[in-house]
C-alpha cells in the first residue's frame, strides 16, 4: 500500500504492508456469529412450513429478509458512532 502525504513541507511516499497476527477468539465468534444465524434462518423455514405456508411465498419471505439484513448492515455502522464508536488512524494513538 502506498500512502502519499506531507512531511516538512515535502511530499513523500510512505510503503507500508499492514501484517496483523491471527486473532483465534474474532475466528471464532465469527463462525458462531453465522452458524447461530443460518440456524434462526433454518428456525425460520421450519416455523413457515409447519404454518402451511406455500414454497413461494416461503422463499419470497426468507430471501427479503437475507436482503433487508444485507442492505440494513451497513446503516448499523453507520449508526455505531451514535452507540459511542470511534474511529482512529493506526499512525495516531487511540483517542482518550
Amino acid at each position: 500500500m502506498v500512502v502519499t502525504g506531507w512531511h516538512r513541507d515535502h511530499a513523500v511516499m510512505v510503503s507500508s504492508k499492514a501484517t496483523f497476527r491471527r486473532d483465534l477468539g474474532l475466528q471464532v465468534r465469527m463462525l458462531l456469529t453465522m452458524a447461530l444465524l443460518g440456524l434462526l434462518y433454518v428456525v425460520l423455514v421450519v416455523v413457515l412450513l409447519a404454518a402451511g405456508v406455500g414454497t413461494a411465498l416461503m422463499l419470497v419471505i426468507v430471501g427479503g429478509l437475507a436482503l433487508a439484513q444485507l442492505f440494513l448492515s451497513a446503516g448499523c455502522s453507520r449508526l455505531s458512532g451514535v452507540w459511542g464508536a470511534r474511529i482512529f488512524l493506526f499512525s495516531r494513538s487511540p483517542p482518550k
